[in-house]
């Protein structure tokens, strides 16, 4: 009977241990999401402002470019211009 009521208090020795294992892993995976969250927002953040420069660098260009210049340059730039805001849009989006 006393090795029973020793293997039991083992047994709930180890159970408390491992729910505190548990409680720090919680806590722990807790701090690496917030982490991963800051840096993921640092990057979009990096990304739209990379994209506002890019923005405004080619409608400069476009106003300096004057009427001599390739209407398939003119048309590329347009087009760059048009994917950047679209892309900027979509990365200033609220995530669900």
């Amino acid at each position: 009977m006393q090795n029973i009521e020793a293997s039991v208090e083992e047994l709930s020795a180890g159970a408390a241990d491992f729910r505190d294992i548990v409680k720090q892993l919680d806590a722990a995976t807790a701090s690496l999401k917030k982490s991963s969250s800051v840096l993921r927002a640092e990057k979009l953040s990096a990304a739209v402002s990379s994209l506002t420069e890019t923005i405004a660098s080619l409608k400069a260009l476009t106003q300096i470019m004057g009427d001599d210049s390739s209407e398939d340059i003119a048309r590329a730039v347009t087009r760059a211009v048009g994917s950047a805001q679209s892309l900027r849009a979509l990365l200033e989006k609220p995530s669900p």
